[in-house]
C-alpha cells in the first residue's frame, strides 16, 4: 500500500467525517455537495428545476449551534494549567510554534473531540540543544492516515506507528503570486531495536510520477533523541470522545444530530417543493379543438386574469389541477419532529426555556444525562492534555518526580447551579472557627460561583487582606496563609 494512502478503515469513515463537517459549516457548504446530501426526484431531470429545487430547501444550523455550544460549556470554567517555571512561559503563549497559546490550543482539540471524536497531537522538538523547549502540533481525523499499536514492554498498549498528511506551501517558480501545495507524509515508528525513527515522504513533481506519488527524502530522516539518548515511544496522543483502550475509530459524537439535521434539511426541501406547487396551479382545459390545435402545434400562450378570455368548445371545459393544501400538513409533520429530535439529541439551544423553578437537585438531576457525554470528553482531554504537558516537560529535561505532579485539569461542573446559602452558611462557620483556612473558603465560593468570575482566589485573598476582618467577630485577623488568628 502507497505510504499516502489511508487505512481502509480511515476510508470508511471519511465521507461521515466531511458530512459532520459540512453540516458545521452550515447551509452554504452544504448546498455546494449537491445531490449527495440533497438527491434529485425520480422525475426531475431538468437541471435548471432541481437548482431551483435545491435553492428552496433550507438547512437548520442545528449542528453548528450545538456544537459552539457544547465548546462553550466544555470550557464554561477555565482549565487549571500548571504554573510552569519562566522557561516555559513563552512555549505556553505559543504552544503550537503557530502563535497559539495553550488555552486556545486545548479549546481546537476538544472542538474536535465533539465534532468528530479523533484528533491528534504530536509533540516534536526543533534542532537547537536542550534548552530548545518542545511544542506540540494538532492533527484532524483526515490526516491521521493511519495508526498501528501494539503492548509496550510495560504491559500497555502504545502507538508503534503513525502516519501524518500534510501539505508544504510552496512559491510557483511561473508565478510569484501563486502558493502551490507539495503533498507530504511523516511517518512515526518504532524499529526493530525498539527505538523511534522519523521518516518524511514528499510527493514528486507531476512529471516524475509513475508508479508511486511520494518518495521518501533520507536526507530528512530523523532519530529523536533526550540528553543523547533515543525515543523509545511515538510522541503522538490520540484524542477521542472517551478515554478508549485502543486507536480504533469511535463514531463521532454528533452524528445522530448530523443525520438528523441531513433529514431535515431534505424535508424542508419535499415542503419548499410543494408549497411551490400549490401556488404555481396548472390551467387544465378539457376541448376537442384545443387538443387538435395542441397536436398541431398551433396553440399559442394562454394567459390568465386582466382583460383576456378563453374560449371553448358547446362540450368544453376548464379546471385548476394544483396540490391539495392539507397535503402541506403531512409535509410540515416531519420538519417539526425533525427540529424536536434534534433538541432532544443536543442541541438544547432550540428548547424553549423552561417557565418552572427547579430546585437545585432536580435541575442537576436533568442536566446529568445531557452532561453525561460530555463528562467523558472532558475526562478524555484532561488526560491527553495531561500527557501532552508531561512529554513536552520531560523532553525539555525536567525531572521524572517533578513531570508526574503536573496536571491538566478540566473543570466538569458543567451545570450553572449557585452555591446553596446553607452550604455557604456552614463554609463560613468552618472557617471562623478555625476548620478551614480562607483560602479553602474562597476556594469552594469561587466554585459555587459566589464570588466574581473575572478574580482567582489569590487575586480576592490580596483584596480581602487590604480590608477589615469578618464582621463576625472584629477581634480577628487573616493571616498570610489565609487563615485566622485572635486578636488577643
Amino acid at each position: 500500500m502507497p505510504v499516502q494512502s489511508p487505512d481502509k478503515n480511515v476510508n470508511w469513515w471519511l465521507p461521515i467525517w466531511q458530512r459532520c463537517r459540512d453540516a458545521d459549516a452550515g447551509q452554504d457548504a452544504v448546498k455546494r455537495r449537491g445531490v449527495r446530501y440533497l438527491p434529485s426526484p425520480p422525475a426531475m431531470q431538468d437541471d435548471a428545476v432541481y437548482g431551483f429545487y435545491l435553492d428552496s430547501a433550507t438547512f437548520f444550523g442545528a449542528t453548528g449551534r450545538t456544537l459552539r455550544g457544547l465548546t462553550g460549556t466544555l470550557f464554561r470554567r477555565p482549565p487549571i494549567i500548571p504554573v510552569l517555571n519562566p522557561r516555559f512561559t513563552a512555549r505556553m503563549s505559543n504552544f503550537d510554534q503557530q502563535g497559539t497559546d495553550i488555552l486556545r490550543f486545548s479549546q481546537q482539540v476538544g472542538r474536535e473531540q465533539i465534532l468528530i471524536g479523533h484528533h491528534g497531537v504530536l509533540v516534536g522538538k526543533a534542532d537547537g540543544g536542550p534548552e530548545q523547549i518542545p511544542y506540540a502540533t494538532s492533527w484532524a481525523a483526515e490526516q491521521i492516515l493511519g495508526i498501528q499499536d501494539d503492548v509496550g514492554p510495560d504491559g500497555q498498549r502504545r502507538i508503534r506507528q503513525v502516519r501524518l498528511h500534510d501539505a508544504i506551501p510552496q512559491i510557483d517558480p511561473q508565478d510569484e503570486f501563486q502558493v502551490a501545495y507539495r503533498g507530504r507524509v511523516q511517518v512515526y515508528d518504532i524499529d526493530a531495536d525498539g527505538l523511534l525513527i522519523k521518516r518524511v515522504f514528499l510527493e514528486l513533481p507531476r512529471e516524475n510520477q509513475t508508479l508511486e506519488r511520494y518518495r521518501e527524502e533520507e536526507s530528512l530522516r530523523e532519530f529523536p533523541t533526550r540528553n543523547g539518548e533515543r525515543l523509545d515511544f511515538v510522541p503522538f496522543y490520540l484524542f477521542q470522545a472517551g478515554d478508549h483502550p485502543s486507536s480504533e475509530i469511535q463514531t463521532p459524537p454528533m452524528l445522530d444530530l448530523v443525520n438528523e439535521n441531513m433529514a431535515h434539511y431534505r424535508a424542508s426541501a419535499s415542503y419548499e417543493r410543494a408549497r411551490h406547487r400549490l401556488s404555481d396551479p396548472t390551467l387544465a382545459i378539457f376541448d376537442d379543438a384545443t387538443k387538435r390545435d395542441v397536436d398541431k402545434g398551433n396553440t399559442q400562450a394562454i394567459r390568465l386574469g386582466g382583460d383576456k378570455a378563453i374560449v371553448l368548445g358547446s362540450a368544453g371545459k376548464m379546471e385548476i389541477a394544483g396540490t391539495d393544501p392539507q397535503s402541506l400538513i403531512a409535509l410540515r409533520d416531519p420538519l417539526n419532529m425533525r427540529r424536536e429530535n434534534m433538541a432532544l439529541l443536543g442541541s438544547r439551544l432550540l428548547e424553549a426555556p423552561r417557565k418552572l423553578v427547579e430546585a437545585t437537585e432536580t435541575h442537576m438531576l436533568r442536566a446529568s444525562g445531557e452532561n453525561a457525554t460530555l463528562v467523558d470528553i472532558a475526562s478524555a482531554h484532561e488526560k491527553g492534555m495531561t500527557q501532552v504537558l508531561q512529554w513536552m516537560l520531560w523532553w525539555a529535561g525536567e525531572s521524572p518526580e517533578f513531570v508526574t505532579e503536573q496536571h491538566f485539569v478540566m473543570e466538569k461542573d458543567f451545570v450553572p447551579v449557585g452555591l446553596d446559602p446553607n452550604v455557604l452558611r456552614e463554609l463560613v462557620s468552618a472557617w471562623q472557627n478555625g476548620a478551614i483556612s480562607h483560602e479553602t473558603l474562597l476556594f469552594n465560593m469561587k466554585k459555587g460561583e459566589a464570588l466574581r468570575p473575572d478574580k482567582t482566589v489569590e487575586q480576592e485573598l490580596d483584596a480581602v487582606r487590604e480590608t477589615a476582618s469578618p464582621p463576625s467577630d472584629p477581634n480577628r485577623s487573616i493571616t498570610e496563609e489565609g487563615g485566622v488568628t485572635d486578636g488577643d
